[in-house]
């Protein structure tokens, strides 16, 4: 096999030759480094789960959701303090917060705050509400959601589920193990922007109920239960 010569070494995927920071450390080669480069070693990964990943998980389902759920509950302390160390560590806000609120107070005060009063019943009176779902595309498992801003709330979501936050921890395990891509944002009906809240709270506990009659699995399973 190839080895490292000169900061330099030969793929035995691609057959390209790439400098050694684009290869994993392994002790057990002669130059301390993978056969594969990193990108061969991911692309392989990929496919193998398109392949294989998939069937998998269906058939072991039950057992994967149920160590995950117990693994939470019984951590559940510990990682909530993990993910708001890591959020403390990593947001930009955090880390800026005296500068940036310094700032906003003085555009607050230069513009007034009537002003930003306004505008924000201005955009909530224009935008449409909406009962929607967020359904994982590996595990085809859904979250049943309504808002009377639901453009807002989906970034909200998507926001939280990035920083390890989101208040459902069955969505957030499920982020974190197949990444936010995996989930797909869409809006099952669509309301006027005055619509109740009522209404929507009615409309969306209605589909709970039916997901769980037909067998489907809800992130919602706290409420549906």
């Amino acid at each position: 096999m190839p080895a490292a010569v000169n900061g330099l070494k030969e793929c035995t995927k691609c057959g390209e030759t790439k400098p050694v920071s684009e290869y994993n450390k392994r002790k057990k080669n002669s130059d301390g480094l993978c056969y594969q480069c990193r990108a061969c070693i991911s692309s392989s990964r990929k496919k193998y789960y398109q392949e294989h990943g998939k069937a998998v998980y269906e058939a072991n389902k039950e057992d994967i959701l149920k160590r995950k759920r117990e693994h939470y509950e019984a951590n559940k302390e510990d990682i909530l303090k993990q993910r708001k160390r890591s959020y403390s560590q990593s947001n930009y806000y955090i880390r800026n917060r005296e500068k940036i609120k310094t700032r906003v107070k003085e555009y607050q005060k230069e513009k007034g705050r009537e002003f930003f009063n306004k505008s924000r019943r201005k955009r909530r009176a224009i935008a449409a509400a909406a009962v929607y779902k967020i359904q994982n595309k590996i595990t085809n498992k859904i979250y049943i959601g309504q808002s009377t801003v639901y453009l807002e709330r989906f970034k909200r979501h998507k926001a939280r589920m990035r920083r390890g936050a989101h208040r459902n921890p069955f969505v957030q395990a499920d982020c974190d193990e197949y990444g936010i891509e995996s989930f797909e944002f869409s809006i099952i009906q669509e309301y006027p922007a005055n619509t109740s809240r009522e209404i929507l709270f009615e409309h969306e506990q209605r589909l709970i109920d039916q997901y769980l009659a037909e067998g489907k699995e809800v992130y919602n399973i706290n409420r549906g239960n």
